[in-house]
């Protein structure tokens, strides 16, 4: 699986760069991955999907971003620690990855 980034930012103004993954037909950013159930492998803890986020070209400074977004996101959805459902938030999807994101 090929990892797009987006830079993204908390209420604070602190800046993160985190990656983003094709799930069912949407792009969606994992901010925090977990162990998978065997050796080797990673699931995210949580996903936030993209669909309807303002979304841009980042300043030139992020050359190996593909998009940013414009306004930040609340740290508490961030953390798992709130659900949403705008933007959508899904907690331990069914996604396990090799190490590698294959």
């Amino acid at each position: 699986m090929e990892f797009r980034k987006l830079l993204y930012r908390t209420e604070d103004g602190s800046p993160f760069i985190g990656p983003v993954i094709d799930y069912e037909d949407d792009f969606w950013l994992v901010p925090e991955w977990l162990d998978g159930p065997t050796k080797g492998t990673v699931r995210p803890a949580r996903i936030i999907c993209l669909r309807d986020l303002p979304i841009e070209n980042p300043g030139a400074q992020y050359r190996d971003v593909h998009w940013e977004l414009r306004y930040p996101l609340n740290r508490d959805i961030l953390e798992g620690r709130r659900l949403s459902r705008k933007p959508r938030v899904i907690p331990e999807p069914d996604i396990i990855l090799n190490e590698t994101g294959e």
